[in-house]
């Protein structure tokens, strides 16, 4: 089977998914409280990034939205080399519907009509979006299957952490990403990424035959 068995943990995506609806409704209705953490941890970023000038190249790769796609494409042709065809098309599949589900979140955030529509910010961030939901794909079908390697796993772990925080970082330093859209993108990509798991775990044998595609499940 392409995912693991998810761990029993129904509670914590529910209260990921409240804490990003309450994020969103005080983003919404522009919360004084989130403005003041904002420019706090802005401030804190700014402080981090020049110790940390070596890494501003490879930040601004992995900060494009484009870059963030190909390597969701690349996943899925890694998927369909191993043999889960039913697999790869379902990491395409969710990968856009998510997409649409954060364009649609951030619609419902950020846009307004003042003299005209105006729509500039989203919520989640797109490209952390992105990254969150694929490094989620990652950890239960890679990472989780890694028995014998302990630091194998650790350093994978570690390093798709890292690299999520150095694009956030990138983004709230360069691009004024406010801190809590960054945590809200981490939150509905990890609640996304499980829900997609789930049904992917009861439905792919019916997928498997509804397509009538050979390979692996």
């Amino acid at each position: 089977m392409l995912i693991s068995p998810l761990g029993k943990r129904p509670l914590l995506g529910k209260i990921y998914l409240l804490i990003f609806i309450v994020l969103a409704v005080m983003l919404r209705f522009n919360s004084s409280l989130l403005e003041v953490f904002d420019a706090i941890f802005a401030i804190a970023a700014q402080e981090v990034a020049k110790s940390l000038y070596f890494l501003a190249g490879p930040a601004d790769f992995f900060s494009s939205l484009w870059v963030a796609w190909l390597a969701t494409i690349l996943w899925a042709f890694f998927i369909r080399y191993l043999g889960f065809k039913v697999g790869s098309w379902w990491v395409v599949v969710i990968a856009t519907a998510f997409f649409l589900l954060m364009l649609l979140t951030s619609v419902l955030v950020f846009f307004s009509w003042s003299n005209g529509p105006s729509f500039n910010q989203t919520m989640p961030d797109l490209t952390l979006g992105m990254w969150g939901l694929l490094f989620c794909e990652i950890q239960n079908i890679i990472v989780k299957k890694i028995r014998s390697a302990g630091w194998l796993k650790f350093l994978i772990g570690k390093t798709m952490v890292l690299l999520w925080i150095m694009v956030a970082g990138n983004k709230i330093v360069n691009y004024d990403l406010s801190f809590t859209t960054a945590v809200g993108s981490i939150l509905l990509s990890y609640v996304f990424a499980r829900f997609a798991m789930k049904l992917y775990l009861k439905n792919a044998k019916a997928w498997l035959s509804i397509f009538a595609v050979d390979g692996k499940i």
